[in-house]
């Protein structure tokens, strides 16, 4: 993905902060990028807060 493109992109959701979702979910917040996320355990979700 190029940078314009990731600029372009007005939200970005993720279900599921385990292992991989929760990688990706701090990856798009340390590139500045909006994020929502979803997980059963809700407690995993307070780093990406």
């Amino acid at each position: 993905m190029t940078s314009s493109t990731a600029k372009n992109r007005d939200h970005t959701a993720f279900i599921g902060a385990g292992l991989i979702g929760g990688s990706l979910a701090a990856a798009a917040l340390e590139r500045g990028e909006r994020i929502t996320v979803y997980n059963r355990t809700a407690s995993k979700c307070e780093p990406l807060a």
